[in-house]
């Protein structure tokens, strides 16, 4: 028995599933190898008791969107948050809100765990995090809390991503006046070449 240690450079591990494919090269003979069984250049052997251990370094749980999505999926893949809607949503809301489910809920794959959708209204009864899809006319402003710049990117038909961070919970805003500016904006947040790209707190779409 012996043990083979590889060292697999970060970059070229991606989210999600990944798989570590093994090739041997080794003598063979003519013949049924049964003949030689003998020679262990005939043989390769994967037993019950093969393992695979990988070391890792946990990334700091910062604050702002660097580690997005893993900010909102516990260590052991369970779901930490809840999707926020108003408590009159329109469709693009329920659209958007369905999409980023649908994301989360792949993220979290190897759990049955429930993905909660609560009303605007029910915000400060829950101790998970919070991802808020909503058109900025439905929110309260202190809870926005938006910028000069914010506000008018998102009075000119832009999407905004905004995280807000207290001691106890985070709260994600995905504020879009349209369409057109939620439905970009949950396509950054879903897809991995886009969502990599984001800056610390407040993204303009």
């Amino acid at each position: 028995n012996s043990d083979i240690n590889l060292n697999i450079n970060n970059y070229i591990i991606k989210s999600g599933f990944n798989t570590l494919k093994i090739k041997v090269f080794y003598k063979t003979e003519p013949g049924n190898c049964a003949l030689d069984s003998s020679n262990t250049g005939n043989w390769l052997i994967l037993s019950k008791s093969t393992g695979l251990k990988i070391k890792y370094d946990k990334l700091q749980n910062t604050d702002g969107l660097l580690n997005y999505p893993f900010t909102y999926v516990k260590e052991d893949g369970d779901l930490d948050a809840v999707i926020a809607l108003p408590d009159n949503p329109d469709n693009d809301e329920i659209a958007a809100a369905l999409t980023m489910a649908l994301f989360l809920g792949r993220k979290a794959q190897f759990n049955n765990t429930p993905l909660k959708i609560i009303n605007y209204s029910e915000i400060a009864n829950t101790k998970s995090n919070i991802i808020l899809i909503s058109k900025p006319d439905k929110v309260d402003k202190p809870l926005l809390n938006l910028t000069s710049e914010e506000s008018k990117a998102v009075e000119s038909n832009q999407g905004l991503i905004k995280e807000v961070v207290t001691e106890d919970k985070r709260l994600l805003l995905i504020l879009g006046k349209n369409k057109e500016s939620l439905k970009n904006s949950v396509m950054v947040l879903t897809d991995e070449n886009l969502y990599f790209q984001l800056k610390p707190v407040s993204n303009i779409i």
